[in-house]
């Protein structure tokens, strides 16, 4: 079949990553869109794009029926899934195949039987790969699973059988846990991927998370391309990855690329895939899944590897024989990915959206930025909430974390929160230095706390007065007396007192005097010099602390939003309401934009403290709503299904006397 034409069934980065390649292999890249996307960057890129629906992703980029309806519209000859939605959907290769578009991706049988953890892992332990002892059957009743459970042993991991990306996920250290586990892993599990069904593993609470990209052909071809180390984890989310993994062990990859290729040929697979392991102290390893499209961090493979692999996935689905063999694959250098998120660290993670008022992407030697943001765009509920993967190549892994480290440096996004700090403390642990990590390295409260301790607090308010303050403003001051700013940080209010030394047309020099607001009372926080070398529209040189420096800084109503090498945050101009307590006041809102699935209270019912109220789904995951405090429900304010904005008052309760 001639191929001229291919449709990008998916959005963000990874959208404009396929569509490069696409472009690049001489093939019309067509996009698709939802109502939310229409501005986005993979549709200014793509050479065609069509919309195909609202902005939820239900009626858009999971709606099998206009997405092939866009495809025959625009003519495609083939459809690239990249990852999620749905990539890992044998319904939607069937239909592909059904209608005459080129799938670009496995046989639906493969995805079938791999989408399944426990038919996938029966089928390991029928063609000998090792398997995590466990269980996967069909009797899912609580008695059947808790009685299984007693036989494995805990801790245990209870796991969406059709999942993957951590949701349906629950570790379970104790048999009195495992019935709540239970019921909360089926309910994200049905929510996330429509199946309700959970498999049962033995936790291997130390294993590094070790997983092997292979590619195989229609002609009986199939090679893998070394690991990938993924086992800087979050809630089991992948936040760190790099290849080869800091072990290096040549007999290890070996042996695991022999099993990845076992278990690819063991269903007939084809296209690009990944086979994942869980390996322990001891070397041995299990296999945990096989992810029937490309990963996300498919990026430090490549630069490993000097091998596109979305252009081989193009090359094997139209037919193509492997032109590589496993002797023509050599790993060289090192390269390390940090995925940059819309996320607020120091709010437990939560997911945040809002415009994206100031964008700056690092460049330069050693670095690699997959993106499908830009400057005046905004980050929607609607989709996960990555941003972009920023990546890191050198010669040696020290130099790989030395370019990874310098480019989170010179990333700089103001308008939304992200974990760009986070990821560069993390990087900076000697115990990721050293290599000496785990899954469950990012688990302890303790790391985590190091890692998103609140930092610059003093540098972010005198930079954020700084920028408010205009120069002519300064000069004027010097003759007539100090300055008083105030602002909040953390909704705690500071009263800044900018008393000017020397001021000119283009230089200004003063002292800044910071001090904490308690209830009406004054205390002095700190005192600094501070110069102002020169300011533009979005970017200030100053010196702070003896050191000069540029700050890139941007206005959202009341908020300063400022960045620059060694921190990013927000200040906000002083107002009332910035400094009421939500926790306390018995005013329950939500965290973030996004989606009410459950409501689990009802006026007039007695609540104890912890206890959820609601759940809110966004940007992929679930946030439970909790009482603050023991009290009784007032008011409900909210119903199911229904979409809320973040800060949108959700329930009112009264404390108990």
């Amino acid at each position: 079949m001639l191929v001229e034409k291919i449709l990008v069934a998916n959005r963000g980065e990874i959208a404009c990553r396929v569509i490069k390649t696409i472009q690049d292999m001489g093939f019309t890249a067509v996009a698709i869109f939802s109502e939310a996307d229409k501005h986005s960057l993979h549709v200014k890129l793509a050479d065609e794009s069509i919309e195909i629906g609202p902005a939820e992703s239900n009626q858009s980029y999971l709606n099998i029926e206009r997405i092939i309806q866009a495809a025959k519209q625009i003519q495609a000859d083939a459809i690239h899934p990249g990852y999620g939605f749905l990539s890992e959907n044998s319904d939607f290769a069937q239909r592909c195949k059904r209608e005459k578009l080129i799938f670009i991706g496995p046989t639906p049988d493969a995805i079938k039987l791999m989408g399944s953890k426990s038919l996938s892992k029966a089928a390991m332990i029928e063609a000998g790969v090792p398997c995590i002892p466990g269980y996967q059957g069909e009797d899912q009743s609580d008695e059947r699973l808790i009685e299984e459970a007693s036989k494995i042993g805990f801790p245990l991991m209870v796991k969406a059988a059709a999942g993957g990306g951590g949701r349906g996920m629950r570790k379970v250290v104790a048999p009195h846990l495992l019935p709540e586990a239970l019921q909360s892993a089926r309910s994200e599990a049905l929510s996330g991927f429509g199946s309700a069904e959970l498999i049962l593993e033995k936790a291997i609470e130390s294993g590094r998370h070790i997983e092997i990209q292979i590619l195989a052909d229609s002609f009986g071809h199939c090679i893998h391309l070394g690991e990938r180390d993924c086992s800087l984890q979050r809630r089991h989310q992948k936040v760190i990855e790099e290849s080869p993994s800091p072990l290096d062990r040549a007999s290890l990859r070996e042996k695991m690329g022999r099993a990845a290729i076992k278990a690819a040929e063991s269903c007939q697979y084809i296209g690009a895939g990944t086979v994942e392991f869980l390996v322990d102290d001891d070397l041995t390893f299990y296999f945990l899944e096989m992810n029937t499209r490309i990963q996300v961090e498919h990026p430090v493979t490549e630069l490993v590897t000097n091998v596109d692999i979305v252009e081989q996935q193009i090359r094997i689905a139209i037919g193509e024989p492997l032109r590589l063999k496993q002797h023509d694959i050599e790993l060289k250098g090192h390269a390390i990915e940090a995925r940059l998120y819309a996320e607020d660290p120091v709010n437990n993670y939560m997911p945040q959206s809002g415009p994206v008022i100031l964008w700056k992407a690092p460049s330069g030697k050693g670095i690699r930025v997959d993106t499908g943001i830009e400057q005046g765009q905004a980050i929607t509920p609607f989709y996960d909430p990555m941003i972009a993967k920023i990546i890191g190549y050198g010669e040696s892994r020290t130099q790989a974390i030395r370019y990874l480290t310098n480019a989170l440096r010179n990333t700089h996004l103001c308008g939304i929160k992200t974990n760009r700090d986070f990821l560069i403390e993390l990087l900076e642990a000697d115990y990721v230095r050293e290599g000496q990590f785990d899954t469950s390295t990012l688990q302890s409260k303790d790391i985590i706390n190091d890692l998103i301790e609140p930092q610059h607090e003093m540098e972010q308010l005198t930079i954020a007065a700084l920028i408010q303050t205009e120069p002519s403003t300064l000069e004027y001051q010097s003759m007539t007396g100090p300055q008083y700013i105030f602002l909040t940080l953390d909704d705690m209010l500071f009263k800044v007192e900018l008393q000017p030394i020397k001021c000119s047309s283009d230089v200004s020099h003063y002292t800044v005097n910071v001090y904490n607001q308690y209830n009406g009372e004054e205390e002095l926080y700190f005192s600094s010099e501070a110069t102002l070398w020169s300011k533009s529209e979005n970017c200030a040189e100053i010196t702070f602390d003896n050191i000069r420096t540029r700050y890139f800084y941007a206005f959202e109503q009341d908020n300063i939003w400022i960045s620059n090498r060694q921190f990013s945050g927000v200040v906000s101009l002083h107002k009332a309401e910035h400094l009421v307590t939500e926790s306390h006041s018995g005013q329950l809102t939500a965290p973030m934009d996004g989606k009410v699935i459950h409501i689990s209270t009802y006026i007039g019912e007695d609540v104890v403290k912890g206890q959820t109220l609601a759940i809110i789904d966004a940007m992929k995951i679930e946030h439970p709503i909790q009482a603050p405090f023991d009290g009784s429900i007032t008011g409900i304010h909210i119903s199911a299904n229904q979409q809320v904005k973040n800060k949108q008052l959700l329930i009112t309760l009264a404390e108990e006397d």
